[in-house]
C-alpha cells in the first residue's frame, strides 16, 4: 500500500454531486500534472461519502498544500475532510486542523 491522501465529502447521492466531484478531481489532476507533487488516482462512493485518492510524490506537505489551495479556489474546502493514510494503514486527519467529527475509514 502507498501513502495516500484521501479527500472526503459527504453526499446524498445526487447526480449533481457526482458531476461536482468530477470537476474537483479534474482540477486536482491538472494542478498536480503541472508540478509533479502528486498523482490523482480516482474516486469512489459509499456509505454517504465521496472520496478522491491522491498519491503524493515525496512528502505529504506539498501535496496537501496544493490540494488545499485547489479546494479553496473551487469553493469546496468547507465541505472537505483531508485524510493522510500511511503505508501502515494509519489514518490522520490533516484538514480541518481542529477536526472533531468522524470520517468514513476505508
Amino acid at each position: 500500500m502507498k501513502d495516500t491522501i484521501i479527500i472526503q465529502f459527504k453526499t446524498t447521492g445526487a447526480v449533481e454531486e457526482f458531476d461536482w466531484l468530477i470537476k474537483i478531481e479534474d482540477a486536482l489532476s491538472q494542478g498536480f500534472a503541472q508540478n509533479g507533487k502528486a498523482v490523482v488516482d480516482g474516486h469512489d462512493f459509499g456509505s454517504g461519502n465521496m472520496n478522491i485518492f491522491i498519491f503524493p510524490n515525496g512528502g505529504w506537505s506539498a501535496a496537501i498544500d496544493i490540494a488545499l489551495a485547489c479546494l479553496r479556489r473551487l469553493g469546496a474546502l468547507d465541505r472537505a475532510v483531508i485524510i493522510k493514510r500511511s503505508k501502515t494503514e494509519r489514518y490522520t486527519v490533516a484538514w480541518p486542523t481542529q477536526f472533531t467529527g468522524e470520517f468514513e475509514r476505508l
